[in-house]
């Protein structure tokens, strides 16, 4: 049987190389496994990737996967493979894919604004409240991946004619 499955970090960025392993029990070396990788929220949907491995003699089986964002197909930026053996299967825990996001806080005249606070939440309703530099930048690190919605209070986000929160992709510089 397939006794667990994991992956080798439980947070990663877009192009981080990971890797998928699986316990078998019960099993000879070199059997196939089958390791779905999907969205964790994803109910019966089609799996982001479908990647092929075999057992060692101890009974693990390891491959290896990059994730690459898109925004299109992913939604939520947690992620889960099963690992499948026969009839046998094992769900992984989740990874959760982490992205940075910048904004630039500018002035009807596109001068930058210092020290003022935006409130940025992310693809996993995660509340950031960065501050912009001198420079009028707000730089986060680690957001969830994908689309994150941006206000501050009694501003217009530029390119923006109707009232409420704009989304911004993360992995991208945006001028606010």
């Amino acid at each position: 049987k397939v006794d667990r499955s994991g992956w080798s970090k439980d947070v990663a960025r877009p192009g981080d190389p990971l890797q998928l392993t699986a316990k078998l029990s019960g099993f000879g070396a070199d059997t196939p496994v089958d390791f779905k990788i999907s969205q964790s929220t994803s109910e019966g949907g089609a799996p982001l990737a479908t990647l092929k491995g075999h057992s060692e003699d101890g009974g693990l089986a390891t491959v290896e996967w990059v994730y690459f964002h898109d925004p299109i197909k992913v939604k939520d930026p947690r992620l889960v493979f099963e690992a499948a053996a026969g009839d046998s299967t094992a769900l992984s825990g989740i990874l959760t894919i982490v992205d940075w996001i910048e904004l630039r806080l500018e002035d009807e005249n596109g001068k930058a604004i210092a020290a003022k606070e935006i409130r940025v939440v992310d693809s996993l309703n995660t509340l950031h409240l960065p501050v912009t530099s001198k420079e009028g930048i707000a730089r986060l690190e680690a957001v969830a991946c994908g689309d994150a919605t941006c206000r501050r209070k009694g501003w217009q986000i530029k390119g923006e004619v109707r009232p409420g929160d704009k989304k911004f992709r993360s992995g991208l510089r945006h001028p606010v």
